[in-house]
């Protein structure tokens, strides 16, 4: 990260990484190639600020994926890979942005931000499959024919996005009678193009494609140079257009009320290219927030707040759920939104050196879709229910002596299924990798000003890896530590990371990393 200042107005600044990593599951590893330069202007005043930006990154990965835990034979190792040689999914990032920020009166400003983006990403790769028992059936009691071995599926994919946007607001400030205001009003626009091709690729009229033995490592893959058969290509655009509006309003010198508004319209069309079918959806939709912070002394400040948010037609970018053969007319195209109520106090304690803040909410995710009739009648939708999380957060850090610091939290969630017409069996089922319970206590000890060392423990409770509630993940307490050196310009810090080396699963399907080692050295210049 190099900076400088050339003279009174202008500034220029360039950040670039090159990294390789492996990995401590057999044949996982990426490499990271990005550099992004950038100038500020800034004009005599100081009133005018103009940034603009160029970023290229690039990921090359070869993916972890794997079957999920109980799937898997006793013995098998969590640093185990599945991946085969010549796995790979290639991610390319190119971002040009510009901003500009001025102040053309006192407690007035202007701001524009526009950018261009583009991206695209290339995969092969192994994306999911099954352990064949020594019996000869699978985990869905299905008959398979490699006793002892995982069977692989392959899909392959090229994926471009192009997306544009450009945002407008004047911020300012003004008083109405005793009431003081900090207004904000604005709009956006954003036009995204996407095309994906999607394969799932076959050997000898098989979905099956490779092989791997969990236990030895040993597999049997023929990546195959026949022609490919593009089972997705779709063209896809969306346009949205939103309005916006922020006031923070100073009732008195203790009480404050946020509220404000956005409209959005969006337009969004998909065409099968392979099919040759094309169909076109519209529609608006408003999004309300409100807040209010009441502070009667300086130490302490109480909040709550509301707030809504929308995403298109079940969660996704509209024309992913709506495919070319959809008849629109039959869609119940309603948004799927989330409500947000939460309510919490920030507080200060003894002379500023314990800060804590404790918060109560309650998320409703509303509109999930759902196909009544998939089979005979593909293209409708409908509602299936609500999912609803709620629950308490807790934080603190602090200063216990002079050179003693400690910093932690605890979390309760309880994210369950609050309405299924799809699957109502599974009302009052636990959502998917949500654990109850969450915590964390660290403790730094500064025994001069150039040393420290920290020591904490991170504990995840027991959780359920998918909605259905039929197999429960144990939760798990992870301990890491560090040691860092400081004389200006340069510093030093030794991590370790899992320290008692415990083995953990952090998901059905992917172990946590045991015990490692990272030594970081800087120089500031």
């Amino acid at each position: 990260d190099i900076n400088q200042v050339l003279n009174d107005n202008l500034a220029v600044r360039l950040t670039g990484e090159y990294g390789e990593a492996g990995s401590f599951r057999s044949g996982i590893e990426n490499k990271i190639e990005m550099f992004s330069p950038s100038f500020t202007y800034k004009n005599d005043d100081g009133k005018l600020t103009w940034t603009t930006q160029y970023t290229y990154d690039k990921l090359g990965r070869v993916p972890d994926r794997g079957p999920t835990r109980d799937n898997l034979p006793a013995g098998t190792s969590i640093k185990m890979g599945f991946a085969q040689d010549g796995d790979y999914v290639d991610d390319i990032l190119q971002v040009v942005r510009t901003d500009v920020n001025y102040e053309y009166a006192p407690d007035w400003s202007f701001h524009w931000a526009a950018s261009y983006r583009q991206a695209e990403q290339n995969f092969d790769h192994f994306y999911f499959g099954n352990y064949c028992g020594l019996d000869g059936k699978n985990s869905k009691n299905e008959a398979c024919t490699k006793k002892g071995y995982i069977d692989q599926i392959y899909y392959w994919q090229q994926t471009s996005n192009k997306t544009t946007t450009n945002t407008f607001d004047i911020k300012g400030k003004f008083k109405t009678g005793q009431l003081e205001h900090q207004i904000m009003v604005g709009t956006d626009w954003t036009y995204e193009q996407r095309e994906p091709r999607l394969a799932n690729k076959t050997q000898n009229g098989s979905a099956i494609y490779g092989y791997v033995n969990p236990i030895t490592g040993e597999r049997e893959y023929s990546r195959g140079n026949g022609p490919l058969k593009i089972s997705q290509h779709n063209y896809n655009e969306g346009t949205t257009y939103g309005v916006f509006i922020q006031d923070l309003i100073g009732l008195n010198d203790q009480l404050k009320l946020m509220m404000g508004l956005r409209y959005d319209y969006f337009d969004f069309s998909t065409t099968n290219k392979i099919n040759n079918e094309h169909r076109n959806v519209k529609d608006s939709t408003f999004s309300p927030n409100v807040g209010l912070v009441w502070q009667p002394v300086p130490e302490h400040s109480f909040y709550t707040s509301y707030s809504k948010s929308f995403a298109p037609f079940g969660g996704q970018m509209g024309v992913n759920q709506v495919t070319g053969s959809t008849d629109v007319a039959k869609m119940d195209k309603e948004p799927q939104y989330n409500e947000q109520y939460e309510v919490g106090v920030k507080s200060e304690w003894f002379d500023n050196r314990l800060n804590t803040q404790f918060s109560v909410f309650d998320i409703h995710k509303n509109n999930i879709r759902y196909k009544p009739n998939p089979d005979s009648e593909p293209e409708v939708w409908a509602t299936a229910g609500q999912h609803q999380s709620r629950g308490l957060e807790f934080s603190f850090i602090g200063r216990v002596l002079d050179n003693v610091f400690v910093r932690g939290g605890y979390g309760y969630t309880d994210a369950k299924v609050k309405e299924d017409k799809q699957n109502p069996e599974r009302e009052g089922n636990y959502l998917a990798n949500t654990s109850k319970n969450t915590g964390n206590l660290f403790v730094r000890y500064l025994p001069t000003e150039q040393w420290y060392t920290e020591v904490g423990v991170t504990y995840v409770g027991s959780y359920y890896p998918n909605i259905n509630n039929q197999v429960k993940m144990e939760g798990f307490n992870r301990v890491d530590a560090a040691i860092g050196y400081s004389a200006d310009p340069w510093n030093v810090t030794l991590a370790v990371n899992n320290l008692t080396n415990k083995e953990y699963w952090r998901s059905d399907s992917m172990p946590g990393t045991p015990r490692n080692v990272l030594l970081r050295l800087n120089y500031q210049f």
